[in-house]
């Protein structure tokens, strides 16, 4: 019996924990989003890094509206960005820049 008290209570405790929010980090070298799909949970933060050599610029967009949010003004190379998911769903990641850059986000609760 203590057992199964001991181990109800841990279950309890252990749901209601909240979970730490994960920090995603994607990559923006060649042209391309590095990786070009990724699936987070709402509160995630998505790190944007410009890790072009030369003088390659680059922003992040979508025209998704139920993700308006997510922007980030020109990057330079070296530097970086960052936005922290809101609500659920799906959106794809654009460079206005570069046309074919695009990044597949999956937001689930």
């Amino acid at each position: 019996m203590k057992r199964a008290l001991l181990l109800a209570g841990s279950i309890l405790c252990a749901t209601a924990l909240p979970i730490a929010a994960a920090e995603h980090v994607i990559d923006q070298k060649g042209k391309k989003f590095i990786p070009s799909k990724i699936t987070a949970k709402v509160g995630d933060t998505l790190v944007f890094m410009n890790s072009e050599s030369k003088r390659r610029r680059h922003n992040v967009y979508t025209k998704s509206p139920a993700f308006k949010y997510v922007k980030i003004k020109v990057q330079r190379p070296g530097e970086s960005g960052q936005i922290t998911l809101k609500n659920p769903g799906s959106f794809t990641v654009l460079c206005s820049f570069h046309p074919r850059m695009k990044l597949n986000v999956t937001v689930t609760e």
